[in-house]
């Protein structure tokens, strides 16, 4: 293993200055400096106390602590990233799954598809056109529904874009559980089923108004 390439990595991800590296695992600044242009091998000794700094929990990157609130969480929590192929789960709490359908088989890894339903798919797809994978909006509130075997299920989902260590971009969902009466509220009241909030901004907006479209759930029975 290149330690010096690691010690880089691991510093760049948790926000360490090379003089605090250094003191942890004994050495210079300028040693460390060697070490990560690749002038200087760490001893076996050395290299064991470079290995502990790195699998101390305590310096682990912050974003994963994101994603522990997603892992332990009692309700129903997904983190989610856009890749090229479409929409994939980073994390998703014990509650999405014990859900049920459609989201059984949701775990990490796994790429949004058909299951929720074509309008929901459309909406993903505003969603992503507002920018929530990209940060440009504080938080989405969406009001939805998937078909099932035993009918429609309505939802409410709030998105937060949040973002790693390194600058990438994911979406963090919680979701509950809604009604069809307030599904239909929702869509007379402001005329859309997803409210946009923006920065600098106490209230929210319908994302028809910034997208001069309709929402895919409306007339829809």
């Amino acid at each position: 293993m290149d330690w010096g390439v690691e010690l880089r990595k691991f510093r760049a991800a948790v926000g360490m200055k090379q003089d605090v590296a250094a003191s942890h695992i004994g050495v210079s600044q300028a040693y460390v400096s060697r070490l990560e242009s690749g002038a200087a091998r760490p001893s076996a000794d050395l290299a064991e106390r470079i290995r502990k700094l790195l699998e101390t929990p305590q310096h682990r990157p912050h974003f994963e602590h994101w994603v522990a609130t997603v892992l332990h969480s009692p309700h129903h929590i997904m983190l989610s990233s856009l890749e090229e192929d479409g929409v994939r789960m980073v994390a998703v709490s014990p509650a999405v799954p014990a859900s049920g359908e459609p989201f059984d088989r949701y775990r990490p890894g796994h790429k949004i598809g058909g299951e929720l339903g074509e309008e929901a798919s459309l909406e993903i797809a505003r969603m992503i056109e507002l920018g929530a994978f990209t940060g440009d909006v504080s938080c989405l509130e969406g009001y939805w529904f998937t078909p099932g075997t035993d009918g429609r299920r309505y939802w409410r989902t709030v998105n937060v874009p949040v973002r790693d260590q390194i600058g990438n971009w994911y979406l963090h969902s919680t979701t509950v559980e809604n009604s069809e009466p307030a599904h239909r509220q929702r869509l007379e009241t402001q005329g859309d089923t997803l409210m946009v909030w923006l920065f600098n901004r106490t209230r929210p907006v319908p994302a028809r108004t910034l997208l001069d479209d309709a929402s895919p759930f409306a007339g829809t029975r």
